[in-house]
């Protein structure tokens, strides 16, 4: 960027090949969302107002937002917030960012489950942003409970829900931890996106990931398994008669969490394909 005058069009332009160059195959959605937040305005008006010249203050704004996309920083944590189900999430890097895969869950629970049933509530383990509770609340009003072991993440989850008006009871609880899992209530349906990684992919992710996104809200033990076994082991505890389990699992490790759920007694166990079609969501009943 030399010239003195730079103009939404040629800002644009300039910043998808640069980011080409540096090797992101979503440069053109990256440099539209990085610039219409340096310009406080919606992506469309990019091109309505593509002759509008850049001032000096919102040039420096985008060039520090690139230069961090650059290094590989995700564009949610540049922004701090990330759309879901419809809603707009506050995030950082305390938390995982949400992914459109994970939308499956709060439609499986919204249409899957025995949702007339009085007092209807749903658990959300490992909520992160919260936006899985936060979206199940907004659709279906029910009562709804997150988890999360990091404070700082329950954290996030609480701003998010004030700003979106959902109430959801946040609980700090080390799911790992089995004596966490003691308590009177039950619950008619369990969601999760767990920790589900295996150390040994690390190498084969995205440094975009690694490097930036939380490490424990990522990997598990056990290839991957740990948590699946847990909330296999426990979750029978705090879940009602017929009640729901909905878990999101990698790719590849559908076969090997149903087989888990088979062998603790989980009833109904089967899965659910993305729309990539990889087997994403497990689901079975107590």
């Amino acid at each position: 960027m030399t010239t003195d005058v730079w103009t939404v069009k040629d800002v644009l332009k300039w910043s998808i090949e640069y980011l080409k160059k540096e090797g992101f195959t979503t440069a053109r959605l990256d440099a539209e969302l990085l610039l219409s937040a340096s310009l406080e305005m919606d992506r469309v008006q990019l091109y309505i107002q593509h002759h509008k010249p850049l001032i000096a203050a919102e040039r420096q704004k985008f060039r520090e937002f690139l230069q961090r996309r650059a290094k590989g920083e995700p564009v949610a944590y540049i922004l701090g917030e990330k759309g879901f189900y419809g809603h707009v999430f506050n995030v950082t890097p305390s938390v995982l960012i949400p992914r459109p895969e994970t939308e499956m869950l709060v439609d499986l629970v919204v249409n899957e489950s025995n949702k007339d049933a009085e007092n209807f509530r749903v658990l959300d383990i490992g909520t992160g942003s919260g936006c899985v509770a936060i979206s199940i609340k907004q659709e279906l009003d029910c009562y709804c409970e997150g988890w999360d072991i990091s404070s700082d993440a329950l954290a996030v989850a609480r701003t998010n829900s004030e700003k979106l008006e959902a109430i959801v009871a946040w609980r700090q609880v080390n799911v790992l931890d089995g004596d966490q899992w003691n308590g009177e209530e039950k619950f008619d349906v369990i969601v999760s996106n767990p920790p589900y990684i295996a150390e040994n992919e690390k190498e084969t992710m995205s440094k975009s990931v690694v490097d930036y996104e939380p490490e424990r809200a990522l990997f598990a033990d056990e290839n991957g398994l740990a948590f699946y076994k847990v909330i296999a082991e426990r979750a029978r505890s705090r879940i009602e008669s017929q009640g729901h389990l909905f878990l999101e699992v990698g790719y590849k490790q559908s076969d090997a969490v149903c087989e888990i759920f088979q062998s603790n007694g989980w009833n109904g166990v089967k899965t659910y394909k993305d729309l990539s079609g990889h087997q994403r969501v497990v689901s079975c009943y107590n």
